[in-house]
């Protein structure tokens, strides 16, 4: 199971799930439900997102891609109240740790992560420059910095 963080140095950066080679998030457009990993790196890649990956140790869970379909079901798209955070920070509750459902930012749910020992791995890409000692510092931003963002997409 990892979480992914695509255009990490935006604000806000968006955020979702990989589990057995799937990609499951929401966005402004709807949802991808189980879309093939190998064509999301590809543009990755090819359009050079600053993007992160933080691998979380699930091998001791069950159900997970249930749970993961279930969380991503609930939302239909990104709005102005619901952000790409909502599913993630619910597989994470469901999963690992409740307190998750209270973060509102990635900047607060990735600090619970590490605090738990879930992160067994971390990887990047494209951010050679934004990476020092090892550490990745999240720009902070405020939820009306989401709100104006979806505008901007969805106007």
């Amino acid at each position: 199971l990892f979480i992914f963080i695509i255009h990490a140095t935006r604000i806000p950066p968006h955020l979702g799930l990989i589990y057995q080679g799937k990609v499951y998030d929401i966005n402004v457009r709807g949802k991808k439900i189980g879309i093939p990993l190998r064509g999301f790196i590809d543009v990755i890649c090819s359009k050079k997102i600053p993007s992160l990956f933080f691998r979380i140790d699930a091998t001791s869970k069950k159900n997970i891609e249930k749970i993961i379909n279930h969380q991503i079901s609930i939302f239909d798209q990104v709005t102005m109240n619901v952000t790409c955070l909502a599913p993630v920070k619910g597989v994470i509750s469901e999963l690992f740790v409740q307190k998750a459902v209270n973060c509102g930012f990635v900047f607060e749910l990735i600090p619970l992560l590490f605090e738990y020992k879930l992160v067994t791995k971390t990887l990047h890409f494209g951010l050679e420059k934004d990476i020092v000692d090892s550490n990745f510092r999240f720009k902070t931003y405020t939820m009306h910095d989401i709100q104006n963002r979806v505008n901007q997409l969805t106007h």
